[in-house]
């Protein structure tokens, strides 16, 4: 039966190379297609060519595929977990038994009716300690292709819409040969821009595109030079597109917002705890509210921001007729980018009225906390005063009021507590009354001196 050697990409997007039997290659295709690959090369391995020899040990197998099909075979491992790991990684299969090729008939029959479990457990323990770890770095690798393949079939649309046009509006201007090439380059993109090879596809698009911005494409004796210049700028902004490699952007804001929602989730009973951090959280999310607001209109800026860096780019390269063209598309983006920047500033403007509109119900409080801490302070110095002056005194009196209160332990740490928060409240009201940034930096300062003097003093 003759055999294929082929090459394909798996639903991890990892490639495998192996040797298929089969009748025809219509049907090596079907088989490989059965078992979810994504083909990126087969051939025909000729007579008295065998497949290249392998130091690894054969093993046969027997396994069921995704769909429940019965596939029977031989795969080279170093051993026999390792042919286990293949199979199963790899190949996607729930493997019924494997076993060296070259053992006895009782022995293949032991292996047969013993089965895999031996192999699972020694697989569980090799992995027991990393399996958290490998789950999240699988979930991120899988969103991150899956993110990767959604942008990048997005550029693919485009060259292709491109491309397409070109041929439409210019077909008696190319080159016969020319034209072909382009067109055979579309037919290649169409067949695999479903594949999981996303650099293949990737590489595709950039040899059409650096056909469409050859010359030589075009017929001589034909006006064709606005053409040239239009399709060599577009050719050239498309192939840094196509070059660039994108991945998932993170959504700090979504991120954050999402677990301090999950903080607030007060219970029927919330803990002290609860309470104690349950208006700043409060506070955090309005924040990131009124973030998410402008966020898409950031996002839009920076993309808009990166096309003006691209076609900089590029007209630093270009002749002077290419530049005139790229100035067109510069003036636009420049319009749409002052537009983004004035509904920003306007959304900006909303949200200090709106912030303006509010009581200051909170800052008001402050203000009465700072002047009660003031009080006491101003009360707790008279007192000290007087009962030094008492006590370093010889009046005659003879009392029976205790005016050593002030050497209590306690006293002193509360006096400490009431002049660092009296402190705070007074730096944050003179100097940062509208600024939320301050709140994070001069509270958290103050509790964390008040330990340290509670635990050194």
């Amino acid at each position: 039966m003759p055999q294929y050697r082929y090459i394909v990409a798996n639903q991890e997007n990892k490639r495998l190379v192996g040797v298929v039997n089969a009748l025809d290659e219509d049907q090596a295709r079907k088989e490989l297609n059965n078992l979810s690959f994504s083909i990126l090369s087969i051939e025909e391995i000729p007579e008295g060519n065998s497949a290249p020899k392998n130091d690894k040990v054969k093993f046969e197998f027997a396994g069921l595929d995704k769909k429940g099909k019965k596939v029977i075979g031989t795969i080279p491992a170093a051993d026999r977990l390792q042919a286990y790991k293949k199979l199963t990684t790899e190949y996607n299969f729930q493997v019924l038994y494997v076993y060296e090729q070259n053992l006895t008939a009782d022995e293949k029959d032991r292996y047969q009716l013993s089965g895999v479990a031996d192999l699972e457990n020694k697989l569980a323990e090799e992995t027991k300690t990393e399996k958290l770890d490998t789950d999240q770095t699988h979930a991120k690798a899988k969103t991150a292709q899956e993110f990767s393949k959604g942008a990048l079939a997005k550029q693919v649309e485009i060259v292709l819409a491109q491309a397409q046009k070109f041929l439409q509006e210019h077909p008696d201007k190319l080159v016969p040969q020319q034209k072909k090439e382009i067109e055979e380059s579309i037919n290649k993109i169409l067949r695999i821009k479903t594949s999981n090879n996303l650099n293949y596809i990737r590489e595709s698009c950039r040899e059409l595109l650096v056909k469409l911005k050859d010359k030589r494409i075009f017929q001589e004796g034909k006006d064709t030079g606005d053409i040239q210049k239009k399709v060599n700028i577009d050719a050239k902004k498309l192939l840094i597109d196509i070059n660039r490699e994108n991945g998932p952007q993170p959504d700090l804001i979504f991120d954050l917002k999402s677990k301090l929602q999950g903080l607030d989730q007060t219970d029927e009973n919330p803990s002290f705890w609860q309470k104690l951090f349950h208006p700043i959280l409060k506070i955090l999310s309005q924040y990131f509210e009124e973030e998410e607001k402008t966020s898409p209109l950031k996002k839009e800026l920076k993309r808009i921001n990166g096309q003006l860096f691209d076609y900089l780019k590029i007209w630093i390269t270009a002749n002077k007729e290419e530049k005139e063209e790229i100035n067109k598309h510069l003036k636009e983006l420049f319009a749409e980018r002052k537009k983004i920047k004035m509904s920003l500033s306007q959304l900006k403007a909303e949200k200090r009225q709106i912030k303006a509109e509010k009581p200051k119900l909170n800052f008001h409080f402050l203000k009465e906390l700072n002047s009660f801490t003031g009080w006491l302070l101003t009360f707790y110095l008279i007192y000290y005063f007087i009962a030094n002056y008492f006590l370093t005194k010889n009046l005659g009196l003879n009392l029976s009021w205790n005016f050593r209160l002030f050497n209590s332990s306690f006293l002193k740490y509360l006096i400490s507590f009431v002049f660092l928060f009296h402190s705070s409240t007074s730096l944050k009201i003179t100097f940062f009354p509208q600024n939320k940034i301050a709140n994070f930096l001069i509270f958290p300062t103050f509790f964390l001196i008040f330990i340290l003097l509670l635990f050194n003093f």
